[in-house]
């Protein structure tokens, strides 16, 4: 099956919604089995933990100095 250009275009202008939905999922099923995630909240890097009684913890690892991507293209460090 052959798409068109414009198929393709609709295909790929969902990308960014499907996947911060994918890594919304992913977050959510990884702290509901009480393993901690790790993720940038502001300035500062936190461990995020549901505790076995249901309890959100947090701890912040360390500040770190954030910087927003302003191109299509970018290195992962």
């Amino acid at each position: 099956m052959k798409l068109s250009d414009q198929e393709i275009d609709r295909r790929e202008q969902q990308i960014p919604e499907l996947a911060g939905k994918a890594t919304r999922q992913a977050y959510e099923r990884a702290v509901a089995s009480g393993h901690p995630v790790t993720v940038v909240i502001g300035d500062e890097l936190v461990r995020v933990q549901i505790t076995p009684e249901g309890v959100e913890e947090q701890s912040i690892l360390r500040a770190i100095k954030t910087r927003r991507v302003t191109s299509r293209h970018f290195r992962l460090s």
